[in-house]
């Protein structure tokens, strides 16, 4: 994902790349090819095999982290410390606590900061940028489909090769991107969580497959499915609600409203990478000085509920959550 970010952003012209950091050497040797291919006058950005000499070594605005998941909250929280907005892969972090953590130096005081602006984290759920996403929670919200009552999601994929996403399972790395959406279009955290998953593989790594279902305080309800399959690619998101239902495809970017009469038709969805988009509104918040429009908190939550869900399968009890803090505990 690294190469990703760093491809996009050289296409910009509003962005400067003038450092990179990376302990493997191999990796590093990838990222300054892309850089002479896309940049190919410009002079090399400086790099470095420490993260921590990097930030104290160059005068960087603004960074993006795009490591193994288990390094954010090091990473996000030095670079807070050193004054640098940060656009972080998701997860947020793989754990509920190293995501407070974020939030809390985030929107608490830090002192003495090296710049006049406060730093700003985003937190990388790209498929809040997929245009098709945006139509759909614009459609939710003008209320073409009355209450939301039901929300169903399935998500699967090629199992990760042996990289960082790889430490990640079904959860952390798939459910989640439903999850956040789910939790945009509900606007409120879950009453109470239920989950399943496994079988992990003899080498003892994470779960392969998640199924999780929430419940709502309105008495709406969501269920996730996501899996690694080597056969199937699948990005779905099916929303019910009182007066139709609309039927999102995350890859073609299409987006159905059905009547409840039976009548299918394709909405107008803009086009738009969504990963451009994403780098659009990080680099815009950098700019202003402002919040970014998915901060720490959305990831925090986000995390949250993946966790709760996987509690739940473990215990195979459901998951009751405290509206007010967001902590959960098993229902007995």
């Amino acid at each position: 994902m690294g190469i990703r970010h760093l491809t996009k952003l050289l296409q910009r012209h509003d962005a400067d790349v003038i450092a990179l950091a990376d302990p493997d050497a191999k990796a590093m040797a990838a990222a300054l090819q892309v850089v002479s291919e896309h940049r190919p006058d410009a002079a090399l950005p400086r790099t470095f095999s420490d993260s921590e000499e990097m930030l104290r070594e160059s005068n960087i605005e603004a960074v993006v982290i795009a490591s193994p998941a288990d390094s954010h909250a090091a990473l996000t929280l030095s670079a807070l410390t050193a004054g640098a907005s940060v656009l972080v892969e998701k997860p947020l972090a793989p754990t509920v606590a190293e995501c407070r953590m974020i939030v809390q130096m985030e929107e608490g005081p830090l002192e003495p900061r090296p710049r006049s602006r406060l730093p700003t984290v985003q937190v990388g759920h790209i498929e809040r940028y997929n245009p098709a996403v945006r139509a759909l929670l614009s459609e939710v919200r003008s209320g073409l489909i009355g209450g939301v009552r039901e929300v169903r999601a399935i998500r699967r994929g090629p199992a990760p090769q042996f990289d960082g996403r790889a430490r990640l399972g079904a959860a952390l790395d798939l459910a989640i991107h439903d999850i956040d959406i789910i939790l945009e279009v509900m606007a409120s955290m879950p009453t109470s969580v239920e989950g399943a998953s496994g079988p992990t593989s003899v080498d003892a790594r994470p779960e392969e497959w998640v199924r999780g279902s929430l419940a709502f305080a309105n008495g709406a309800t969501a269920f996730v499915e996501a899996a690694w399959s080597p056969t199937s690619r699948v990005r779905s998101l099916v929303i019910s609600g009182e007066a139709g239902t609309l039927e999102l495809d995350y890859m073609s970017q299409a987006l159905y409203h059905v009547s409840p009469g039976g009548a299918r038709n394709l909405s107008q969805v803009a086009t738009g990478d969504p990963l451009v988009r994403q780098h659009d509104a990080f680099i815009e918040a950098v700019r202003v000085g402002g919040r970014s429009p998915v901060p720490a908190v959305i990831g925090l939550r986000a995390v949250q509920v993946v966790t709760a869900v996987l509690d739940a399968a473990r215990s195979a009890t459901a998951v009751a959550f405290d509206r007010t803090n967001g902590r959960h505990s098993a229902r007995h």
